[in-house]
């Protein structure tokens, strides 16, 4: 599912979870909410069960925006946080992504975000495009 287009990955959510997913969402947010969906052994085809750690708080910090009060309290409590009440959830969620990024550690099953090789890992950019790691 890596090497799927946008527009690929919202049909896919679309047909096979009957969800709609806003015009705004990025090529990355389609991934991550497919992969909650349907697991990360789906998106990645290295098969591994254990996310990496950037993945494990995003789908960490998904969980409790469920409700505003539980993503308030993971805020807090676990990403060291200040909170202001009159923050919408989708603000929250926005701040504890934005922490998420700062403090995760670099894991090699990370999508590089960015450029020409958006939709590859770190590991796949490495292993198959030595001279763009170069800077050549």
């Amino acid at each position: 599912m890596d090497k799927m287009s946008h527009v690929e990955l919202r049909e896919r959510l679309s047909a096979l979870h009957h969800e709609v997913a806003p015009k705004t969402w990025s090529r990355t947010q389609l991934l991550l909410r497919l992969m909650e969906l349907e697991g990360a052994e789906s998106i990645h085809s290295s098969g591994t069960k254990e996310a990496p750690p950037l993945r494990q708080a995003e789908i960490m910090i998904n969980k409790a925006a469920r409700k505003k009060s539980v993503l308030v309290d993971l805020m807090q409590s676990q990403l060291g946080l200040v909170v202001n009440a009159t923050d919408t959830i989708e603000q929250l969620k926005v701040k504890a992504m934005n922490q998420a990024y700062a403090c995760s550690p670099a894991h090699p099953e990370d999508h590089v975000g960015f450029g020409q090789h958006s939709a590859l890992t770190y590991r796949e950019v490495a292993m198959e495009m030595t001279s763009y790691l170069a800077g050549v």
